[in-house]
C-alpha cells in the first residue's frame, strides 16, 4: 500500500468527510518525503517500502525500483541474497528448496546446492541437494524430487514430527488432532478405526459424535449443518437443551445456533428466518 496520501475534503451539510487516496498520479508535495520506511521511485511521484526493491516483481510503476543498473549496486537487506545475475534479491531460506525464486534459477543451482546447508529445521532429501522441512518426512506427500522423503524404510525408522502420529503402517505420520475427525488421512485409513476411536479422547474444543467414534468441533453442534456421519450434532431434542457456542445465538425454534454477527444482515441463516425478523432488526438498529 503507498503511503503518500492527498486529502480531499467534502463539506456537506454540517459533516466533512476526509477522504485519503494514493498518490499515484499525484506529484508529491514539495519537500515532503516519503515515510520513513519508504522510497521515491524515479518519476519522484510514487512511494514504496524500501526492501521492494530489486525483488524481481515491479512496485514502482517506472519499473525504476527493479532497474538492473541500480540493482547491481544494491545491497540486499537482512535475511536476504542476491541472484548469480547480482541483480535479484530473494530470501535466503528460499535457496535450495527445490523451487526456483531466481529468475536465472541459480537459486536452485545443483552444485551450489550440493554444499549448502540447510536452514535449522531443514534436511537434505537423498539426491543431497534439495531441502525440505523435517515435518514433512513422511507425511504421505511427495516434497523431495526423488521422493526420498517418502522411502518406506527409512519412514520405518524415522520417529514422526512433533504433533504427529503414525499410521498403522508404521510408514506415514499425520498430524495428530486429524485423527478420529471422520476423514482418513492415512493411506491405511487406520487414523479413523472405529475401534481405536472408541478409546480416543477428542482433543480440546472437540466433542463426540453419538456414535462415540467421531470428533467435531464444538462450536459445530446445532448450526444446522450435518457434521457428524450419525447426524448427532443436529438433533432437535438435544438442541433445545444444548446451549450455543460464544458468540452464537439461538433462532426461535430454540434448535438452530447461528453467529450473532449474521442477524440483520439481509440472509437467513436460521431454517425458520427468525434471525432477520423484521422487528427483532428495527429493534437491534435503535
Amino acid at each position: 500500500m503507498l503511503h503518500c496520501l492527498t486529502m480531499l475534503q467534502i463539506l456537506s451539510f454540517t459533516m466533512m468527510i476526509v477522504v485519503l487516496a494514493p498518490c499515484k498520479g499525484w506529484q508529491l508535495p514539495e519537500n515532503q518525503p516519503c515515510a520513513a520506511d519508504h522510497v521515491t521511485c524515479a518519476d519522484n511521484i510514487q512511494c514504496i517500502v524500501g526492501s521492494l526493491r530489486c525483488n524481481g516483481v515491479r512496485d514502482c510503476a517506472d519499473s525504476s525500483d527493479e532497474d538492473p543498473e541500480m540493482c547491481r549496486n544494491f545491497t540486499c537487506y537482512p535475511g536476504r541474497v542476491k541472484c548469480a545475475d547480482n541483480v535479484e534479491c530473494i530470501s535466503k531460506s528460499y535457496r535450495c528448496d527445490g523451487y526456483p525464486d531466481c529468475f536465472d534459477s541459480s537459486d536452485e543451482d545443483p552444485e551450489m546446492c550440493r554444499n549448502f546447508t540447510c536452514y535449522p529445521g531443514g534436511v537434505k532429501c537423498a539426491n543431497n541437494v534439495e531441502c525440505i522441512s523435517k515435518s514433512y518426512h513422511c507425511d504421505g506427500d511427495r516434497d523431495c524430487a526423488d521422493n526420498s522423503d517418502e522411502d518406506p524404510e527409512m519412514c520405518k525408522n524415522q520417529p514422526c514430527a512433533a504433533g504427529r502420529v503414525k499410521c498403522a503402517d508404521n510408514v506415514h505420520c499425520v498430524i495428530g488432532w486429524l485423527r478420529c475427525n471422520g476423514v482418513p488421512n492415512c493411506a491405511d485409513s487406520s487414523d479413523e478405526d472405529p475401534e481405536m476411536c472408541r478409546n480416543f479422547t477428542c482433543y480440546p474444543g472437540r466433542v463426540k459424535c453419538a456414535d462415540n467414534v467421531e470428533c467435531i468441533f464444538t462450536s459445530y453442534h446445532c448450526d444446522g449443518d450435518r457434521d457428524c456421519a450419525d447426524s448427532s450434532d443436529e438433533d432437535p431434542e438435544m438442541c433445545k437443551n444444548q446451549p450455543c457456542a460464544a458468540d452464537h445465538v439461538k433462532c426461535a425454534n430454540n434448535v438452530q445456533c447461528v453467529s450473532a454477527r449474521f442477524r440483520c444482515d439481509g440472509d437467513p441463516d436460521c431454517a425458520d428466518n427468525s434471525d432477520e425478523d423484521p422487528e427483532m432488526c428495527s429493534q437491534e438498529r435503535k
